[in-house]
């Protein structure tokens, strides 16, 4: 492999003469519209985000449980008690769509309704380990909703939230609000998932279950560096020794080895793109899946026709995916380059709005909204997009490069290119192709 002696000339793309993705009309089983799609090695896995709390629990007693009770009505007006009740049922409702959580019925957790409450008594007397709380003042148009979340053993707060929504539609504030709080909670980066991390180091090896081996391991792959990525490959490799039959940790390894290679740690790129297929079929044909590990399944599948440049069944999966965890914000707003892949932008940007409406604290689906509207040759709005992000990973000068040179701007181009090989020197042509499942040649 011959390194580049200087920054790779993006600009030249145009030359290729691509044409751009249309929408659903696209035929064939091309990748992306521009040789940069190698951007997708570095921009949806070279960031630390991308697998931020990228999976859940088994189906299992480790799967956390959580009531919520019977939000306060704060407002001056009391006949408003049915809109209070109205958030409370929604955010049970979506609650229980998240496929690693389990998620006590309305009757039980309102039981508690307008009676002093001991957190620590509702989680005996529910056998739940989360409980959440909180209270809605409205207000002509205006409505604002506190949420608690608190460990029912300890009565340690784990997380709250101020939610302030405005709009005439009532229901429509309704499901703003809820759709942001249930993600909050429950999505790949939610607040329940981060709380499990520190249980599983407190246990002694011996007593580990399949469960505390996924969390030990993700704590290491979220670190997000070569080190830290093999730390987790060795963790899951002794967890699935004592676990063979766990479609849990393989769907998990399967991520890993995609992640190894798309970022450029990999000893055997090609082996460890194998295995991500090889993975993903083998935890999908385990028994008695669950709603959780089939999602995962999905999310992987996806991804590994990816690879194989089979976009259309790239999408199904990911719809499949979806399907099974609506709510999951994350994991939405990152699949939306699956759905760019398969020429679908709109699809694409939709999901990536989803994903930033209810984890807006997230710069990868930031990056990610910019990533597929140039994808689909929206490059100004790309751009608008993009500008509040820092460059933090090649992948955004790359996008920008791109962005430049089709709005004109041949000297940002390459200024954009230079900035990305500052940051990550160790890319060259060769491993460009390498990593973009794309045909085209450069």
């Amino acid at each position: 492999m011959k390194n580049m002696d200087e920054p790779v000339p993006v600009y030249r793309i145009k030359l290729l003469g691509v044409p751009k993705i249309r929408g659903r009309r696209r035929r064939g089983k091309s990748y992306m519209p521009w040789t940069a799609a190698a951007a997708v090695a570095l921009l949806v896995f070279a960031g630390g985000w991308l697998y931020l709390n990228f999976f859940g629990a088994p189906a299992s007693a480790n799967v956390p449980s959580i009531a919520v009770l019977a939000f306060d009505n704060m407002s001056d007006d009391p006949s408003l008690g049915y809109f209070s009740d109205g958030v409370s049922e929604d955010i049970i409702a979506g609650l229980a769509r998240a496929p690693d959580l389990s998620v006590i019925a309305r009757n039980s957790s309102f039981a508690y309704k307008g009676k002093p409450t001991d957190v620590r008594q509702i989680g005996k007397e529910l056998n739940v380990s989360y409980v959440l709380e909180g209270s809605v003042r409205k207000h002509a148009d205006q409505v604002r909703i506190v949420a608690q979340l608190i460990n029912a053993k300890t009565g340690a707060h784990v997380w709250a939230e101020r939610f302030d929504q405005s709009g005439n539609n009532p229901m429509a504030l309704q499901d703003a609000i809820t759709e942001r709080i249930v993600g909050a909670i429950s999505s790949n980066t939610g607040q329940l998932k981060r709380s499990r991390y520190g249980e599983a180091w407190s246990k002694d090896a011996a007593s580990l279950e399949e469960y505390d081996y996924y969390l030990r391991g993700h704590d290491k792959f979220m670190q997000f560096t070569p080190q830290g990525m093999e730390e987790a490959f060795q963790i899951w490799a002794e967890g699935m020794a004592k676990f063979p039959d766990s479609a849990l940790l393989k769907l998990k390894m399967g991520f890993l080895h995609y992640a190894r290679a798309i970022n450029g740690w990999s000893q055997d790129t090609k082996e460890d793109l194998r295995r991500v297929g090889e993975l993903a079929k083998q935890g999908m044909a385990s028994d008695n899946l669950s709603s959780l590990e089939r999602k995962m399944g999905h999310w992987l599948l996806a991804y590994a026709n990816l690879v194989e440049r089979e976009s259309k069944n790239a999408l199904r999966e990911a719809e499949a995916a979806i399907a099974l965890a609506p709510n999951d914000a994350f994991m939405v707003g990152m699949l939306a380059e699956v759905a760019a892949a398969a020429g679908d932008i709109d699809k694409a940007v939709s999901w990536t709005d989803l994903g930033i409406r209810n984890d807006p604290a997230n710069p990868m689906l930031v990056f990610m909204k910019g990533f597929v509207l140039t994808a689909g040759g929206r490059y100004q709005e790309s751009d608008e997009a993009m500008k509040t992000l820092g460059d933090w990973f090649a992948g955004i000068p790359l996008v920008r490069s791109i962005n430049a040179v089709n709005l004109g701007r041949i000297d940002e181009a390459k200024n954009q290119t230079k900035k990305a090989l500052e940051l990550d020197p160790s890319w060259t042509a060769e491993k460009w192709r390498q990593l973009t499942f794309s045909t085209t040649t450069f």
